[in-house]
């Protein structure tokens, strides 16, 4: 068994960095990787590069707190009208009310509106690392069916 010092004297002789070798013979290689940011996630997912993240740190909700969320929120029930209640009205209001009522419990949640070139709707990420869309005239998981255009959380 060689000593940490052995070790790294043997890793420099290879040019390399002394943290890069302390790491290298403390762990056994490299460094692990951290895990993707949210814009990557919800880029892997879109393919909108155009997602504004104002906030540096968001809580990433299970499903159920989100269906629970969901149930609390009554936009669903609002009759849809043409130009006057559609989807970019349904959308924006749950985004804010979903938002309040996980605020209202100490999570500020990793919960968006999503615009597309032919609707509006919502997304989160849940704990999984995984993109949902959220019909918000329905409160049903959905996919998106045209280009994104933008996302806000």
């Amino acid at each position: 068994m060689t000593s940490l010092i052995e070790c790294v004297n043997v890793c420099r002789a290879e040019k390399k960095s002394v943290i890069a070798c302390i790491r290298e013979c403390i762990h056994g290689g490299d460094k692990p990787s951290p895990p993707p940011s949210l814009f990557s996630i919800v880029y892997k997912a879109t393919g909108c590069k155009n997602i504004h993240i104002p906030d540096k740190h968001l809580y990433l909700p299970t499903n159920f707190d989100m269906k629970r969320w969901l149930s609390i929120d009554k936009t669903d029930k609002k009759e849809y009208r043409p130009e006057i209640w559609d989807c970019d009205d349904s959308a924006r209001t749950v985004w804010n009310n979903i938002r309040n009522i996980a605020l209202n419990e100490g999570k500020n949640i990793a919960f968006a509106l999503i615009w597309t070139t032919s609707h509006a709707l919502n997304l989160y990420v849940n704990n999984e690392l995984k993109v949902v869309y959220i019909e918000p005239q329905t409160d049903l998981e959905t996919t998106i069916h045209s280009k994104p255009r933008f996302v806000i959380f």
